[in-house]
């Protein structure tokens, strides 16, 4: 859409990638942290299951990107489900550990 010797289109993609590459690690230590606490709660974990949540993220994600190319499908879902929870489901939650209280 833009030329190659635009500066500031040059700059924005620039912008937009150091974005996507700082990003992906706090998603996925996110992920990775909470999959952990679900699955093996406080207890000490070894680096081996660390390794392992973390491939299987990883793998997840590659097996989508693989056979789904058509990843705005995928978002558009995803979004639908998330917005769910948070508008409807998480003010009842929140309200109802309140109220346990």
């Amino acid at each position: 859409m833009f030329f190659y010797t635009d500066v500031p289109a040059f700059v924005l993609r620039l912008a937009i990638f150091l974005l996507i590459f700082s990003g992906y690690p706090l998603v996925h230590f996110f992920c990775a942290s909470v999959m952990l606490k679900l699955l093996f709660g406080d207890v000490e974990k070894a680096r081996i299951t660390e390794l392992a949540v973390g491939y299987f993220i990883i793998f997840v994600c590659m097996l989508f990107a693989l056979f789904y190319p058509n990843i705005g499908t995928v978002l558009s879902y995803v979004g639908a489900v998330c917005g769910f929870v948070i508008i409807y489901l998480l003010p009842i939650l929140v309200y109802l550990a309140q109220a346990r209280e």
